[in-house]
C-alpha cells in the first residue's frame, strides 16, 4: 500500500497492529542472540536477524505498491539517518574490509565536514530542508555501502520519483512523496524492536545519528597496516 509516511504508528489501527508486532518479533529475535552471548559477529548477527525480519515483513504485504526507488535515485538519501549502534559496528567492518587506508581517511574528513554542517544547519533551524547528500553516495548518485545500509533507509521507498523531487527542490511547499507505508512501518517496527531489545539488555539501545556514530568508530589507529 502506499501513501503517505505516517507520523506516528498511532495515526492509523492497521498500521499500529503492523508496526506493534513487527516491533514484538524484532524484539525476540534480538533477544534469542543476545541469549547467546558476546561474540565477535554479534552486531552482524543482530542486524542479519532484523534485516530478515524487516524483509519477511514487506514481503507479506498483499498488494505493494510499484516502486520508483532504483540505483542512482537519491532524493530521499539527503537528510539525517539516524541507526542502533549494532548497524554502524556493522558499515564499521564492512568499510573496513572493503576501503583502503586513503578511502578512510576522506571519509572521515567528509564525515567531520558534515557533522559541523549539521551543526551550523540545526542551530539555524534549517537541517531537514538542506538537503545535504549522504557521504555515501558516489559520483552517480549511488549508495556506496548499499549492501548494508541503515535498516530506516532499506524501509524508506516512494512510488514516485518526480514527486520526491520536487519535495528536495521545495521542501517547505511540496507535499510528501508517496511512500510505501508497509515497508516503512515494517522498518520502524524493526528498529524500535532492535533498539528496544538492547535496551533491555543493559546494552546501548539509543539511536544516534549516521555521520556521527562512524566517527567515533573509524578511529586512525585500527587502519590497516602495512609491512
Amino acid at each position: 500500500m502506499s501513501g503517505a509516511a505516517p507520523r506516528s504508528p498511532d495515526d492509523d489501527p492497521h498500521w499500529r497492529r503492523l508496526y506493534e508486532s513487527t516491533r514484538t518479533a524484532a524484539v525476540a529475535d534480538a533477544q534469542r542472540r543476545l541469549a547467546d552471548g558476546p561474540s565477535q559477529s554479534l552486531a552482524h548477527d543482530l542486524v542479519a536477524e532484523a534485516i530478515a525480519r524487516m524483509e519477511q515483513v514487506i514481503a507479506s504485504d498483499a498488494n505493494p505498491p510499484a516502486r520508483a526507488c532504483k540505483r542512482g535515485c537519491s532524493w530521499c538519501c539527503r537528510q539525517p539517518v539516524f541507526l542502533t549502534a549494532p548497524e554502524a559496528v556493522a558499515v564499521v567492518a564492512h568499510l573496513r574490509a572493503t576501503w583502503n587506508n586513503d578511502q578512510l581517511a576522506a571519509l572521515r574528513s567528509d564525515l567531520a565536514m558534515r557533522i559541523a554542517e549539521h551543526r551550523t544547519l540545526r542551530e539555524d533551524r534549517r537541517l531537514l530542508t538542506a538537503g545535504l547528500p549522504c557521504v555515501f553516495l558516489d559520483e552517480d548518485n549511488a549508495c556506496t555501502i548499499h549492501g548494508v545500509r541503515p535498516l530506516i533507509c532499506r524501509g524508506f521507498m516512494s512510488s514516485s520519483a518526480e514527486a520526491c523531487a520536487e519535495r528536495y527542490i521545495d521542501p517547505v511547499n511540496a507535499p510528501p512523496p508517496p511512500v510505501d507505508v508497509h515497508a516503512y512501518t515494517a522498518a520502524r517496527g524493526v528498529l524500535h524492536g532492535l533498539s528496544a531489545a538492547l535496551t533491555d539488555a543493559g546494552m546501548a539501545g539509543g539511536m544516534g545519528e549516521l555521520n556521527v556514530l562512524l566517527a567515533q568508530l573509524l578511529s586512525p589507529a585500527q587502519d590497516h597496516t602495512t609491512a
